[in-house]
Formats: structure tokens, C-alpha cells, sequence
């Protein structure tokens, strides 16, 4: 029973950490500057060019994508990234202490 019940502590004590851990204010900050800096050269260098509508799709996509992702890391609980299974051990190493 003992090494059970420290599992599900290692478990719960894991879940806690990250629920708390949070993306810093600092990275998202940079991240938003990035993707305005990255869209600036790209519109300065295709100025005097005809648009590529592949390649802005294309870019816009990628930045949408990364940009969301990574915001979805600050809410474990929601979004495409989720703590399901860390919650699944949990429900399962409490029927095994009933």
C-alpha cells in the first residue's frame, strides 16, 4: 500500500506543479514582438513586389498556429494541451484505495 499511496502523491504533487507553472510575462511579450518585427520585414522586403498569397498564408498560418499554442501551455486544463491523464491516474490510484 505504501508505495500506491506515493505514487498518487507523486502524481497529485506533479498535477499541482503544473496547474501553477505558467508561461512568463517575459516570453509572451517577446513572442508578440517577434511576430510583429517578423511581419514587419516581411511586408518592408515584398514592397516594391508582387504579393505572394501562398507565402502570406502561409506565414500567417505558422506565427496563428505557434502564437496559440503556446498560450494554450498557460491553461493546462483547457485547449488542445490538457492534464487528462494525470487526472485519469489520480480517479484510478483512489478506486484501488477504496
Amino acid at each position: 500500500m505504501i508505495p500506491t499511496v506515493n505514487t498518487m502523491i507523486d502524481t497529485a504533487t506533479l498535477r499541482d506543479d503544473k496547474r501553477i507553472a505558467h508561461v512568463p510575462n517575459s516570453i509572451l511579450n517577446l513572442l508578440f514582438i517577434l511576430c510583429l518585427v517578423s511581419a514587419f520585414i516581411i511586408g518592408y522586403g515584398r514592397k516594391e513586389k508582387k504579393v505572394d498569397w501562398i507565402l502570406l498564408c502561409s506565414f500567417t498560418l505558422m506565427i496563428t498556429i505557434t502564437v496559440y499554442l503556446i498560450l494554450d501551455l498557460d491553461n493546462p486544463r483547457s485547449g488542445v494541451i490538457t492534464m487528462d491523464k494525470a487526472h485519469l491516474k489520480i480517479l484510478e490510484l483512489r478506486k484501488l484505495l477504496d
